[in-house]
């Protein structure tokens, strides 16, 4: 009889917070990452990041199911009313949206996935060049 154990390392406690479980079967651990079954416009509305100069994003459809979002608050008043995400589209096979993530402080373009981790959470991972940062957008 197979025994399956759920890891309970810190590790594991703090990869399960954002939708992670480890589990340990005959002393190999496996990486289950729990996804929602998104749909296309499940990323419209607000949305609000801390990293990101503690702002809050208003995401609208654009023509033929492509998104964008402005800044409509943020701790940098200079930012209220920039663009910070553009040309997004819905990739119904992997459940997630890729596009384009502006910077609002420097105006840069950043090659952009976003990724559904719960109806209410966004993985946002932003590419330039050799360099990745992630962040994590919470709707409001």
């Amino acid at each position: 009889m197979k025994r399956i154990f759920k890891a309970t390392t810190l590790a594991s406690v703090i990869l399960s917070s954002i939708g992670v479980t480890h589990y340990l079967t005959e002393g190999i651990i496996y990486s289950v990452e729990a996804r929602t079954n998104a749909n296309a416009d499940d990323i419209l509305g607000t949305w609000y990041s801390e990293k990101m100069d503690e702002s809050y994003f208003q995401v609208k459809k654009e023509s033929n199911n492509v998104y964008s979002a402005i800044i409509t608050r943020s701790s940098k008043k200079d930012y209220i009313g920039k663009q910070v995400m553009k040309e997004v589209k819905f990739n119904p096979k992997s459940g997630s949206w890729k596009g384009i993530l502006i910077s609002p402080s420097r105006g840069i373009e950043i090659d952009a996935e976003f990724i559904p981790l719960n109806p209410k959470k966004l993985q946002v991972n932003g590419k330039v060049l050799f360099m990745s940062k992630t962040f994590y957008w919470e709707k409001k």
